[in-house]
């Protein structure tokens, strides 16, 4: 008789604890920032290119689509950077205790949200 799935398996249904919720955000943001580089550096090329490539890339960068559209690139960096330098303070031993690494992570996602919220109000002005 072949086994059935076990019932946990669908991760819509597991339950994470901030800290794994957090982990696996650190996973998916640094994914994105990998993804980015090619579009960066595209861009990059083709403003170091003249006068006219600079300006069409400063015209793309400006509406307002695209601003919209970088939105997870501006959070997945805001995110790893906030989540890197608590995944520091861990190796330098600091909130260890199960409630500081909670409130941290908890703060890191809350902090990532706010941060790159804030970062988009301050490009689309």
């Amino acid at each position: 008789m072949p086994k059935s799935a076990p019932v946990y398996l669908n991760p819509l249904r597991l339950y994470l604890a901030p800290m794994g919720w957090l982990s696996l955000l650190h996973r998916a943001s640094g994914l994105l920032l990998i993804l980015a580089i090619p579009y960066a550096l595209w861009l990059l090329q083709r403003s170091l290119s003249g006068p006219a490539g600079y300006g069409a890339v400063a015209a793309q960068l400006s509406a307002p689509a695209v601003k919209l559209l970088c939105l997870p690139w501006i959070w997945a960096l805001c995110h790893h950077f906030l989540a890197g330098l608590r995944h520091l303070g861990l190796d330098a031993h600091l909130g260890l205790p199960l409630a500081d690494a909670r409130r941290a992570s908890l703060g890191v996602m809350a902090a990532a949200g706010v941060l790159s919220a804030a970062l988009l109000g301050f490009w689309l002005a």
